[in-house]
């Protein structure tokens, strides 16, 4: 009995003494344990810093990424370190438009031996108007409140800094129900004849680098139809009278957009009355209530007698003129729907060429912008930015 009890007490000694050798190995080890969560830490803090790096520099990056290509490159960086980690590279892959992207960063870490690797991922789309930025001579989204008739608004509000306003006539309206290609609303053209106009103000006055934007759904089975049009000078007959020169300006726009015999025109007028003008053959395929028609985007782009034409972000055509001059300065703001001519010869109330169908996102801005710009803005509105991924 006495042999039997000596056993086990041997027995439960060494079980005792392997638990507490076991245990005491175990504290030896948290000293290094804890090492490698604070080093696990430290580099999961820098990888989401070089996450926010490459989002920021993806916009820079990617606008150099034309529409159909694919670009990869990798960002490397010699002893790039934050506290116990070391940010070795970037690698960008951009994809179709430009604003397709993903990123993976490479990070290590390294604390009083402890040694980690810490890759990251992300994966998504980037509105390009962070850098592009939105038209800044006059933006009418006509995302507002009825307009016409309206208890609150008497005017079209101009998003832009400029607060160039525009005003409503005749037969033009808004569509609700979210019918608006970035938003909840639109302008509608019915076919009484609307338009919406302004003025002008020094502001949106451009003549040698300008672009104008617009998204249109133009009605099946008409034959004319204005999106937007800045008069050059819209008195202008081809009769010499006093200031006006008797060069048809009336019908040659400083920039313009319109749809008649059976093409869309986009065109632009030098100070020489060179007109530059690229028709492209277009068939309207808008049917009301038109909320299953495909939004159709329209650029043009003018930089000194060269002009380019945009139709949903894809150039279409250039045209030149002979002189390479700036544009008659757009002293008479602008008009939507319908052309400004204040002189009307013999085709009468038919030379407005009227809209009939939807408007929206109609922009100018005050310099030229790029085909990947142009691109941009049509993908980031037709699609807008969102988050595809992230693994981290």
């Amino acid at each position: 009995m006495g042999r039997a009890i000596l056993l086990i007490s041997l027995m439960v000694g060494t079980i005792y003494g392997g638990i507490m050798l076991r245990m005491q190995n175990r504290i030896l080890k948290l000293p290094q344990m804890k090492i490698i969560q604070l080093i696990e830490k430290e580099s999961e803090c820098v990888s989401d810093f070089a996450l926010r790096t490459a989002v920021r520099n993806s916009v820079d990056l990617g606008i150099q990424a034309q529409a159909g290509t694919l670009v990869n490159l990798t960002q490397r960086f010699t002893n790039y370190q934050i506290g116990n980690c070391t940010l070795d590279s970037i690698q960008y892959i951009f994809t179709g438009s430009g604003t397709q992207y993903r990123a993976i960063t490479h990070v290590r870490g390294n604390l009083h031996g402890a040694q980690i690797y810490y890759p990251a991922e992300i994966a998504f789309n980037f509105p390009m108007s962070s850098l592009i930025g939105k038209p800044n001579a006059f933006y009418l989204e006509m995302d507002q409140p009825q307009f016409n008739p309206s208890p609150n608004f008497n005017h079209v509000i101009d998003t832009s800094p400029n607060a160039n306003h525009g005003m409503f006539w005749g037969d033009v309206t808004t569509r609700p129900m979210g019918q608006g290609v970035n938003g909840w609303k639109c302008a509608s053209f019915g076919s009484g004849g609307g338009w919406i106009d302004f003025a002008g103000h020094s502001s949106m006055v451009v003549s040698s680098n300008f672009s104008l934007i617009s998204f249109a759904k133009i009605r099946e089975g008409r034959s004319v139809s204005t999106i937007v049009w800045l008069a050059s000078n819209p008195y202008d007959t081809n009769v010499a009278s006093g200031i006006n020169p008797g060069q048809n300006l009336c019908y040659k726009p400083t920039g313009g957009i319109w749809y008649s015999g059976g093409n869309i025109h986009f065109s632009a007028v030098n100070t020489a009355y060179q007109q530059a003008t690229v028709s492209v053959p277009f068939t309207p395929l808008g049917r009301w209530p038109h909320n299953r028609d495909q939004w159709i985007f329209f650029g043009l782009t003018f930089a000194d007698g060269v002009l380019k034409a945009y139709i949903n972000g894809l150039p279409v055509g250039t045209a030149t003129t002979s002189l390479p001059l700036p544009a008659i300065p757009s002293t008479h703001g602008f008009s939507i729907g319908r052309k400004d001519i204040r002189n009307l010869g013999a085709g009468g109330v038919s030379e407005y060429m009227y809209m009939f169908g939807l408007i929206d996102q109609v922009g100018l801005y005050r310099r030229t912008l790029t085909d990947s710009e142009m691109n941009g803005i049509y993908n980031e509105i037709i699609s807008p930015a969102s988050m595809k991924y992230i693994k981290d």
